[in-house]
């Protein structure tokens, strides 16, 4: 796990690659309602191995 950031409202924690089942159970679950929102997904963001990579990506750019 990474950083934790407190506010009065609101706990961010910035996830790493172990969260990657959490994030795509997240991502399944509200498919249809982002889909309003955001651009189209391919299939292969719903699997556990493109959650797990972006979570490392994005943790590797938050060292920088």
């Amino acid at each position: 796990m990474g950083k934790i950031y407190y506010t009065d409202r609101l706990i961010l924690k910035e996830l790493d690659e172990l969260n990657g089942k959490i994030v795509l159970d997240y991502n399944i679950r509200n498919k249809e309602f982002f889909q309003k929102y955001e651009p189209k997904r391919h299939d292969v963001f719903y699997t556990l191995s493109y959650q797990k990579s972006q979570l490392k990506m994005d943790r590797k750019f938050s060292e920088i």
